[in-house]
């Protein structure tokens, strides 16, 4: 009975999707919007040589700007964000949050001091903590179940995209205006390069606010597909009831999940200092080399891994596509161990690429995951909720283990290998676990179903 229930329900909700050429379109616009905000985001991590030069910052300092910084608002804001989308309009949430983070990466330009410019990379994490509630629950609006490990492998590719572009375009900055004295500069004054460059990536974010605000039409909330109903039945259930029914499932999910962003955060942040300081790059040649690799290899794996999904979860049950978790976590572990412990350039960047392809691989995995299987007046929240996991143990804590293991554990910033391969080592392998144990609930959950 139930299940027929569910079948009439998708039935009578068919002809409720948006045209599908205007919701690929949408898709677009979000796509570019989380590429800007990681672009933000990441550029910080080719101008830490810099910074650390002219601010006189030591690497744990650097990593606290990297990541703490960065999600002490989902801590303080991010749920509320999530409420936000569950209540309100996404799309307006969405555009005054690319307002604010684009503000407050304009305002990274004008630090002088390590204070000043954590105070404004806290403002620059308004970015994600408003992006990914909203869009999430948009996503799974504007797209039927079978299509929805796609759409979110696209807008994962806004990620790479992201990643790429800043430091392909940061480099490109870095060499344009390498000949320019600081004091050359019209109305702005006295302005090292990587002040300017935090100036000049705050743009875009102006632009992505105006086209969701007006070219970004609100879309009709639907029902989850698989969502846990309520001990009467009802599809409304309780955000505390919910999270209590499906607490060993999102501890799997949301925990393998933040663990490979805490290896995946990790390496990206410090794989051009790694370049630097082993192999004595210049910044501006590992930023195209790196933005290369994650541009064209990590958006390849993102897409390939959607289609993926898809595939295996047409074959049976959609438990299917956690292999392509399980299998790229794996992979990835190897990987990120391996990368930085290369002798050679060659070697090094050969493993850079096989880790990017595979961490990038599932990334549409888990959001897809939570989308089906929570109520539509609750997705907001446990999207804020991931997001939030995967900023604390990844886009700080990634940053901050390895680090702590450089200037803590091997007392020296030339040992920057080791820590990488350190934090992979103990990362990877608890993220591999805690994907089975979503896969093994998962497979529960839709017996229970």
């Amino acid at each position: 009975m139930a299940h027929d229930t569910r079948e009439q329900q998708t039935a009578n909700s068919e002809q409720q999707w948006p045209k599908e050429g205007y919701a690929w379109a949408v898709l677009g616009i979000l796509t570019l919007t989380f590429a800007v905000a990681t672009l933000d985001r990441l550029v910080l991590s080719l101008l830490i040589e810099p910074i650390k030069h002219d601010l006189l910052l030591s690497d744990f300092q650097l990593s606290l700007l990297q990541g703490l910084s960065f999600v002490i608002f989902y801590v303080l804001m991010g749920i509320p964000a999530g409420y936000v989308a569950d209540r309100f309009p996404r799309k307006y949430l969405i555009a005054v949050g690319a307002t604010f983070w684009s503000i407050m990466t304009a305002s990274c330009s004008l630090a002088g001091t390590f204070v000043q410019l954590f105070i404004a990379r806290i403002g620059v994490g308004v970015g994600e903590g408003t992006l990914s509630p909203g869009a999430y629950s948009l996503i799974a609006d504007y797209f039927k179940p079978a299509r929805l490990a796609r759409a979110f492998s696209i807008f994962q590719l806004g990620a790479y995209l992201g990643i790429g572009v800043a430091y392909i375009a940061g480099a490109a900055v870095l060499s344009a205006l390498a000949h320019l004295s600081l004091r050359s500069i019209p109305i702005i004054g006295a302005m090292s390069l990587w002040q300017l460059t935090f100036l000049i990536v705050s743009a875009p974010g102006f632009l992505m606010a105006l086209l969701m605000a007006f070219a970004v039409r609100e879309p009709e909330r639907k029902h989850a597909q698989h969502a846990v109903p309520s001990a009467d039945g009802a599809k409304d259930v309780n955000f505390w009831a919910f999270l209590a029914q499906s607490f060993w499932l999102l501890f799997g999910t949301l925990g393998a999940a933040a663990m490979l962003g805490l290896v995946g955060y990790g390496v990206i942040s410090w794989t051009p200092s790694f370049f630097v300081r082993q192999f004595h790059w210049r910044i501006a040649d590992i930023g195209f080399a790196y933005g290369a690799i994650i541009f064209l290899v990590g958006g390849a794996g993102s897409l390939i891994g959607g289609v993926l999904a898809d595939i295996l979860s047409k074959r049976g049950e959609s438990a299917n596509l956690m292999w392509v978790s399980i299998v790229s976590i794996a992979a990835t572990t190897g990987f990120c161990i391996a990368y930085p412990l290369s002798t050679t350039e060659q070697t090094a960047l050969a493993a850079l690429c096989g880790a990017t392809f595979f961490m990038s691989l599932p990334s549409s995995v888990a959001p897809t995951f939570l989308q089906l299987v929570t109520p539509n007046r609750l997705r907001g929240r446990v999207a804020a909720i991931h997001v939030t996991l995967i900023s604390l143990l990844g886009a700080a804590g990634g940053p901050m283990a390895v680090a702590a293991a450089t200037d803590f554990v091997f007392h020296d910033p030339a040992k920057i290998r080791y820590a990488i391969a350190v934090v992979s080592a103990v990362g990877g392998p608890i993220s591999l676990a805690l994907s089975i144990l979503s896969y093994v609930q998962y497979r529960r959950f839709l017996r229970r179903g």
